[in-house]
């Protein structure tokens, strides 16, 4: 490494190097940034806000997708609202025949757009999925959280399969045949 020294040099030749070097340290400063952007570092905290959204969003989801014994996706750590409400319902249209071919990362699709998307495929995937389990011979629990943060739990299904525990066994019964003389 090289030490100058300003002894010798004019005003002029100290604000070239004063250029160079900031130049220097700016090509530094950039390819620290591509690094940490590259190794995801550096990328802002998700907010209050966001966060909210987000367990808002993947309740939503999971109410939904657990009746077919699947869970909502996890929210990735520096992940926005917009971009899981996304993902959630790239999961939850999988079991809905509406907008199926639509592509949800458009540019286009956000504000009420994506608001009205995400109420139409919801309630079409929980139709649908209800509708299933009603015929079906199964009974399946569906944990909910209200408004005020209590949990609730609803039963879908066959009333065959609830009042199965309840039901006997019908038997049949049998009497030895009587031979004639002997009893």
């Amino acid at each position: 490494m090289k030490v100058f020294t300003m002894d010798k040099m004019t005003d002029a030749e100290i604000r070239v190097k004063i250029a160079q070097l900031e130049a220097q340290l700016a090509k530094m400063e950039g390819q620290a940034r591509e690094r940490r952007a590259t190794e995801g570092l550096g990328r802002e905290a998700v907010s209050f806000e966001d966060q909210a959204e987000i367990t808002e969003t993947q309740d939503k989801c999971d109410s939904i997708l657990q009746m077919k014994g699947e869970r909502a996706p996890r929210a990735l750590e520096f992940e926005n609202a917009r971009s899981y409400r996304i993902r959630a319902l790239q999961a939850i249209r999988e079991h809905s025949s509406l907008h199926k071919g639509l592509n949800l990362r458009d540019a286009s699709v956000r504000g009420s757009v994506l608001d009205t998307l995400e109420r139409e495929i919801y309630a079409d995937a929980q139709q649908r999925i209800k509708n299933e389990l009603r015929q079906s011979e199964a009974l399946v629990p569906i944990t909910s959280t209200d408004d005020y943060g209590r949990r609730r739990t609803d039963y879908i299904g066959s009333p065959r399969a609830a009042f199965a525990p309840f039901i006997s066994k019908s038997q049949r019964l049998t009497f030895p045949r009587m031979i004639a003389g002997k009893a």
